[in-house]
Formats: C-alpha cells, sequence, structure tokens
C-alpha cells in the first residue's frame, strides 16, 4: 500500500485517529479527531496531546505503551474535557498502537476512538428502565399479594363481577355467607342471588356506575342463601377498571343479626305495649269472668240442670282457657324478671330433657341433646323452662314423622347460647315479619301467644332471640349475656314494676 493510500485512509477513516510522536506531540489528526473537540487539524501538530486532554491517568498508560512497545485497548473509557466540563462525561473505544522503527523504537503512536456515549447511555437508560421495570414488578406483585391477602381473609364478601353481572371471582367470606362454592358461583349472575323482591331494588344505581355516572354506591338487600334462608347483607357496589376493561366489586357485609335484632326491638316494644294495655283491662275482663264461672259451677250443681253438665264443664273449661290466654297475655308485659337465681342452662336442659323426649315420642320425632360446658347465669329457671318447652313444642309440631330435634348449649364470646333446631321446611317467608306478634298463628288451635311469651322472657333476662331458617329447618338461638347479673341491675333500677304481679293483685 502506498503512502498516499495510507493518507486516504487516515484522512476518510469512519472514526478520530490521531498520529503522535513518542513524546505524546500531535503529529497530525484526521478531520474527525478534530471535529470531536470542535477545533480544526492546523491546530493540533505542534501541542503536545496532554496539553489539550490533561489527565494523569491517561498519560501513565501512554508511557506504558512506549515502555512496553505493546498496544493498549480499552473499552467504554470515562473522559471529561476538564477545558470544556460542560460536554460532562463521554466515553470511549479507543487503542494505542506503537508502530516501531529500524531498531525497534518508537516512531510513532495510532491512537485511534470510538465515541460510544450514545451506546453508554442508551445501556444505561436500559438498565434503569430495567430497574424501574424490575421495582414495579416486585411493587406489583406485593400489591397483588396483599390485595389477594385482604381478598381471601377479609371477614366481608367480596365479589369481582364483569359489566353483565356474571361473577368472575369472589373469596371464602362469601361462600360461607351463601351457602355456594366458588365452582358453583362461576359465571352466576350476582341477580341470581338476590331475594325475588330485591332484584330490580338497585337496577337503576347500577346501571348509573356502570355509565359512569357515579362511582359506587351502597344499600341494604337480601339476598337467598343456597340452602334458602335468607340473609341481609349491607351492599357496597364499586366500578373498577384495568388496562383492558371495566369490572365491578361488590363488598358484601351480613347485617342478618343486626336487621334481627332492629325487628326484634320493634316486636318487643309492641309487646310491651300490649302488656301494658292487658294490664289495665285485665280486671275488667277477669272479674266477669270469674263472677260467670262462679254462677256456672252454682248452676250446674242444680238438679235442674243436671242433664247439661257436659254443657257446664265445656263453658267452665273455656273460661279456664280463656284466663290462660290472659294470664300468657300478662307475661308479656312484665319488664322485670322476678325470682332470679344463679342456675346453670345445661341443668334446666337435663331437667326438661325426659318430657321433650316424651313429647318428641309422641310426635314420632327424635330428640338429640348437646351440652358443653357453659357459664353461670342469673335466671328464672320456671321462665326459661317456659322458654325451652315453646321452642321444642314449636320445632315437634313443623316436623314431619322421622325428623331429629336438637337441643345444644355452648359459649360464643361474651354469651351463652341455648339453640333448639328442628328439622321441617322452614317458616314461609311471608311470615317472618309477624313471628312473634300476639295471636299471630298458623296452627289450627294456637293462641299465637307461646313465641311472643319467649321473646318477652328473653328480654328480661337481657337476652335475645334470632333464627335461621331454610328449606332443610328452622334452628331458633338464645342468647344470654355472660354477665347479665349487671344487666339484671339496670333493668331492676329501670322498671320496679310487674305488671303480671299487678294483674294478679286485681
Amino acid at each position: 500500500m502506498t503512502l498516499s493510500t495510507y493518507q486516504k485512509v487516515f484522512e476518510h477513516a469512519p472514526n478520530p485517529i490521531a498520529i503522535l510522536d513518542e513524546k505524546f506531540n500531535f503529529i497530525s489528526v484526521n478531520k474527525l479527531y478534530a471535529q470531536a473537540d470542535n477545533k480544526d487539524i492546523s491546530e493540533f501538530p505542534g501541542h503536545n496531546h496532554f496539553e489539550f486532554y490533561p489527565s494523569p491517568e491517561n498519560e501513565e498508560i501512554f508511557r506504558k505503551v512506549v515502555k512496553t512497545k505493546k498496544p493498549y485497548i480499552t473499552k467504554a473509557r470515562p473522559f471529561i474535557y476538564k477545558k470544556n466540563p460542560d460536554r460532562g462525561i463521554t466515553y470511549w473505544d479507543w487503542s494505542l498502537i506503537p508502530i516501531l522503527d529500524s531498531n525497534n523504537d518508537v516512531e510513532i503512536l495510532v491512537f485511534s476512538l470510538i465515541n460510544v456515549t450514545e451506546q453508554i447511555e442508551s445501556e444505561k437508560n436500559l438498565k434503569m428502565s430495567n430497574e424501574e421495570l424490575k421495582q414495579e414488578t416486585i411493587q406489583r406483585k406485593y400489591s397483588e399479594a396483599y390485595l389477594k391477602a385482604i381478598f381471601d381473609n377479609s371477614k366481608l364478601g367480596i365479589v369481582t363481577s364483569a359489566i353483565d353481572g356474571k361473577v368472575i371471582q369472589c373469596n371464602v367470606a362469601l361462600e360461607k355467607m351463601l351457602g355456594y362454592t366458588k365452582v358453583e358461583l362461576a359465571d352466576k349472575n350476582c341477580n341470581v342471588l338476590s331475594h325475588p323482591e330485591d332484584i330490580h331494588k338497585d337496577q337503576d344505581k347500577v346501571m348509573e356506575v356502570y355509565c359512569g355516572k357515579r362511582d359506587h354506591y351502597e344499600m341494604e338487600k337480601r339476598y337467598l342463601k343456597k340452602d334458602g334462608s335468607i340473609v341481609w347483607v349491607n351492599l357496597t357496589l364499586v366500578l373498577a377498571e384495568s388496562t383492558n376493561f371495566k369490572f365491578v366489586i361488590s363488598f358484601f357485609q351480613d347485617i342478618t343479626e343486626k336487621k334481627q335484632y332492629q325487628e326484634q326491638m320493634v316486636k318487643l316494644d309492641r309487646l310491651n305495649l300490649i302488656g301494658e294495655m292487658a294490664a289495665g283491662i285485665s280486671h275488667e275482663v277477669r272479674n266477669p269472668m270469674t263472677t260467670v264461672r262462679g254462677f256456672l259451677q252454682i248452676l250446674r250443681s242444680k238438679e235442674d240442670f243436671c242433664s247439661y253438665i257436659d254443657y257446664f264443664d265445656l263453658m267452665i273449661e273455656e273460661l279456664d282457657r280463656s284466663n290462660t290466654i290472659i294470664t300468657e297475655f300478662l307475661s308479656i308485659g312484665r319488664n322485670n324478671p322476678s325470682n332470679l337465681q344463679k342456675e346453670n342452662l345445661n341443668n334446666i336442659v337435663e331437667s326438661l330433657s325426659p318430657l321433650i323426649e316424651a313429647s318428641a315420642f309422641k310426635h314420632d320425632n327424635y330428640l338429640q341433646v348437646e351440652t358443653s360446658e357453659v357459664s353461670d347465669l342469673l335466671l328464672n329457671n320456671k321462665e326459661i323452662r317456659q322458654v325451652l318447652l315453646n321452642l321444642c313444642q314449636n320445632g315437634f309440631e313443623a316436623m314431619p314423622p322421622g325428623g331429629t330435634l336438637k337441643i345444644k348449649t355452648f359459649s360464643q364470646g361474651e354469651e351463652v347460647i341455648l339453640a333448639v333446631q328442628d328439622e321441617g321446611e322452614g317458616i314461609n317467608p311471608e311470615v317472618l315479619e309477624k313471628l312473634g306478634t300476639p295471636f299471630f298463628t298458623t296452627k289450627e288451635n294456637g293462641t299465637g301467644l307461646g313465641l311472643g311469651v319467649c321473646y318477652s322472657i328473653a328480654a328480661r333476662h337481657n337476652a335475645n332471640i334470632s333464627f335461621k331458617t331454610g328449606s332443610k329447618g328452622t334452628t331458633f338461638y338464645v342468647k344470654f349475656k355472660v354477665n347479665n347479673m349487671t344487666a339484671y341491675k339496670n333493668i331492676s333500677a329501670e322498671y320496679n314494676y310487674d305488671l303480671l304481679e299487678v294483674a294478679n293483685e286485681m
């Protein structure tokens, strides 16, 4: 290759090249080398490399190359223009190759550079982006794990559903609340689970959420469990969006006990009012009844009416039954429990078991008693026996032959619970609201006072009655507070009268 050819290669090389002597003075540079520092080619000859680009570290490398006569190659070496620091850090791949003369001494140095600043910056940016992506991925996984933990362990029932209402996913709490498994709920429409009377209750609000007119709504509504029983729910529905689609998150809070408690309080207020009215007029009814009964007994003993003895007996029996009904009616209005003694619920259950078992035999049913260790309570033995017998009698009458009535006692938190469970067909939803109302009965010969008396007795013991009903039967729960001694004192201070005793004295 001729000298002119070398010169052309030097001038037209695609990267900056400088020719230096053994003392690092510029002999010549190509156009790209000069442009890299915004200089003209003519400015370099006669100047030392480290005059323009001072760097003790690089100077040491240059000296080593001259000394060892071996080339030096480096990649992405950072460099700062000290005379022009605003350019920042630049990165260069460069090589320093010694050219030896005939005496094997360094004659010239060929300094070749490639500016890789953009590549390094791109790699840094890519690395930073990858790190950010990695952090985002970690954060997303953490968020997903966090949300999954909330979703799986929340006491609230949670459902995600598509815009068309079909269930996408639900949590364990909802499975327990409604009695369906995730598989059974998959692709079901949420409306299918609503109580028939409540299906259209929130349709307008749902559409407003779907159309973006509101971001959420909240309401109370009923749902049907798998066993057919009703669960009251405080429903909160929220519209959510992902990158690809919109979906709905529904939160279900079971407020069945709260609703039953509210209904029970309304019922008790009604019962108390009825009881007070009954106490006020009882003597007006009982006095004439006593007079009529007395005259019937006198007439019954007369020979002139001996052929009518059966009629007299029937009339006296009906008067006595009426008097019993009045007594039961009055007991509804009693506000203050009397004759409270320290009792254990298990003792009352066990003492009544033979009697209840005989009643079960009479109805061609079976009895199963399961008692657990429970705390002593302040109870009126006679009244609690009445509650238990009433609930058992209702259970037997609700079951077909061969059914089993279960009586259970157990503790739950700060409560002692008496449960009576039958295997009947459940309570008709149409009569649920009237349950316990005096004189409302579905029985042919019932008075409609039994449950009313139970509710009243429970209230006097600072207890409450709730129930669960479905196609497989009904369970009544009488829940006593363990600390009902304090409650009794509070009730005694508030109510200092006993309607039943007042009525009996009249």
